[in-house]
């Protein structure tokens, strides 16, 4: 079912999103947070918001991560939020250019949302300069969700950082360090535990990070647990 799944996916893919190489080189590479407003090789507008550190020298090459936002009415710049709120600073200390695009459809698994995404990906490992052995994709409640099916079926990430969201896949086999709140109201942190301890006695290199005491409607208290999540990437991942 799910190689089905993933074959229709492809098929609708063929006339989703993707971004050319002018569109994608108009994209602001400055320091600090910013936006971009492109327009797609449909003639759509797409939105992306992006971090960027400071002071990257000549040849350096820095990780990239994907930040899928959570649910919510799409407007315009919405994954700005998730990324000033968790993403930016949860990886301020790693150096990483974080990529926020705002989804297309009704979830990250659209066959609009993945095409988009996934050519920014692509384009950055292009153009910008990223590591592509250090690719990350994150993502909280929906985007958390996202997580699973993309580390799962796009070759390009080598780790990820689902956050707030139940395993839905095995993540490709790829390291994979999952942060749940003890208290999340909305998915049971005992439903994420028994998931990964299954898919861990399995021997896939799953960590999980419990945020002991926090719920599911407070993201900017796992910054904390995200900047942990980055520093295992640097110490265990690459």
């Amino acid at each position: 079912m799910r190689a089905v799944l993933v074959l229709l996916l492809a098929l609708a893919a063929c006339d989703a999103p993707t971004i050319s190489g002018d569109a994608f080189d108009a994209i602001p590479l400055a320091p600090g947070i910013s936006r971009a407003e492109l327009t797609d090789d449909r003639g759509a507008t797409v939105r992306l918001s992006l971090s960027v550190p400071a002071g990257l020298a000549a040849g350096e090459r820095v990780p990239l991560v994907l930040a899928l936002h959570w649910a919510g009415e799409v407007t315009p710049y919405f994954g700005e939020t998730y990324l000033r709120v968790l993403a930016a600073p949860g990886f301020d200390e790693a150096r990483a250019i974080v990529v926020a695009p705002d989804r297309i459809g009704g979830d990250w698994e659209t066959a609009e949302s993945r095409a988009f995404a996934m050519s920014l990906v692509r384009r950055a490992l292009e153009r910008w300069p990223v590591d592509p052995g250090r690719v990350v994709v994150t993502g909280y409640s929906m985007g958390g969700f996202g997580t699973w099916l993309y580390l799962e079926d796009y070759d390009e990430f080598a780790a990820g950082i689902p956050m707030a969201a139940v395993p839905l896949t095995d993540g490709g086999g790829r390291p994979t360090y999952v942060i749940h709140g003890t208290a999340d109201e909305l998915y049971a942190f005992q439903t994420t535990q028994w998931a990964v301890e299954s898919r861990q006695r399995r021997g896939l290199p799953i960590v999980l990070a419990p945020a002991e005491g926090l719920g599911h409607t407070e993201p900017a208290a796992y910054v904390p647990a995200l900047r942990a999540a980055a520093r295992w990437l640097a110490t265990d991942v690459w």
